[in-house]
């Protein structure tokens, strides 16, 4: 029997480390979809094959849940979720300008994760903070944004709300972000994944 190229996908758990292969190709006989586990692969990774000639249109996702501020609790509703590659949404949907500002934060997010940190959306009031990364003892507070409004403290407000010592910053594409706000360090993107510790 012929052998048939199959793409796998692989599906991973929130906590496995990004190092983990997300997708390869390999041959197996047969086209139909079907679903394997390898004993080789990382403790609860599942790999799921479908013919490529009908390959279906999905990404694999990373879910964010959200984190309470105030009452000090992981949130069990309204999580958000990210792409473990922004390429496949420009592969599927093409390149659109409204969407830099949802992949600066996927860029963001990814990074956080690569660093270990447990990542969150948080919740303050009813204020929203783009990520709050926590590992171990240490936390850290983001905001991520295309550009920094001038009139407007929109990207820094939720921030002010928070009192604890923890780094906290705003990320932006803007090449003169930089600066502080009352201890808010206003960040380039690039400077930001580039830096050594948050």
């Amino acid at each position: 029997m012929p052998l048939a190229v199959v793409t796998v996908m692989v599906t991973v758990p929130f906590f496995t480390p990004l190092t983990t292969p997300l997708a390869l190709t390999v041959a197996m006989p047969g086209s139909e979809l079907i679903q394997v586990q390898l004993p080789a692969e990382p403790a609860g990774v599942t790999l799921i094959l479908s013919d490529s000639f009908s390959f279906l249109p999905f990404f694999t996702l990373y879910p964010c849940q959200r984190y309470d501020l105030q009452g000090k609790a992981v949130l069990k509703t309204q999580e958000k979720y990210y792409l473990s590659d922004i390429s496949l949404k420009y592969g599927q949907l093409g390149f659109d300008n409204k969407m830099i500002a949802s992949m600066l934060e996927n860029i963001v997010f990814l990074e956080m994760k690569r660093r270990g940190y447990e990542v969150y959306i948080g919740k303050i009031g009813s204020k929203e903070i783009d990520f709050i990364g926590i590992l171990r003892d240490e936390k850290v507070y983001v905001q991520v944004c295309r550009t920094i409004p001038e009139d407007s403290d929109r990207e820094t407000e939720n921030l002010k709300e928070i009192r604890d010592h923890y780094h906290k910053y705003v990320v932006a594409m803007d090449k003169l972000a930089i600066g502080n706000d009352e201890g808010i360090a206003f960040v380039h993107i690039a400077d930001f994944l580039l830096m050594d510790k948050w």
